[in-house]
């Protein structure tokens, strides 16, 4: 028989220690790639429970929640409040629905991924303490970047005003390990144009959006 022991790593418990178990965070995040696998547990609301009015976190915050803790080695356990008869209530179950289809088109950027050599870029810096509510408002310069063979994926966080050019500073011509072959958006067949220069990989992204979450470009070497 095999098992997997989650601990959570507090002041009040000294039963975690590193290399035997996977660290367990409680409402919180890392900064950066843990070469171990780690994991959050949070709530889709912030009390754990289901009541009128309940504050849910929109899909938005749960796919960028994701990328970033995907990005850094960890896995997201996310907690749904159900209903007294355990149902799920409507707005939950729109909720849930919209996260689905994002991952029908964005879910390779996800799954059987491992992390690249950095988890990602951007200004944005993410809670590391205890907090009810762990959602960033992300800029169009913070990424995540995902990794599969010869694929690298980087998860945009926020789509420009207008479309426009993204530039992805970690990737500038002749300081990195990815020769790109081809450049994709994933779920859209549109021809991107693209430069790298001293600046890093500008990616021009049409002027209508076309993706109300994340968006994820893919790029083969």
């Amino acid at each position: 028989m095999e098992a997997v022991l989650n601990l959570k790593k507090t002041k009040v418990s000294g039963a975690y220690q590193e290399g035997i178990c996977v660290q367990a965070l409680e409402r919180s995040k890392l900064e950066g790639i843990k070469p171990e696998p780690w994991q959050i547990c949070t709530s889709i609301n912030g009390p754990r429970f289901c009541g009128r009015g309940a504050n849910y976190m929109t899909p938005s915050d749960v796919i960028d929640m994701l990328a970033d803790i995907v990005g850094k080695n960890g896995n997201l356990l996310l907690a749904l409040p159900l209903m007294a008869d355990r149902a799920l209530d409507d707005e939950l179950e729109r909720l849930l629905a919209e996260m689905g289809r994002w991952m029908v088109i964005n879910g390779e950027a996800i799954f059987g991924t491992r992390p690249w050599l950095i988890f990602g870029e951007g200004p944005t810096k993410v809670k590391n303490e205890y907090s009810e509510t762990i959602q960033e408002t992300f800029t169009v310069r913070d990424f995540r970047f995902k990794t599969k063979g010869k694929i690298l994926y980087l998860i945009g966080l926020a789509w420009p005003d207008g479309g426009g050019p993204v530039t992805i500073a970690s990737l500038t011509a002749g300081r990195n390990p990815v020769k790109i072959s081809s450049l994709s958006l994933l779920g859209h067949n549109w021809d991107l144009r693209w430069e790298q220069g001293a600046q890093g990989l500008k990616v021009h992204l049409p002027e209508r959006r076309l993706c109300d979450h994340a968006f994820v470009i893919k790029i083969a070497s």
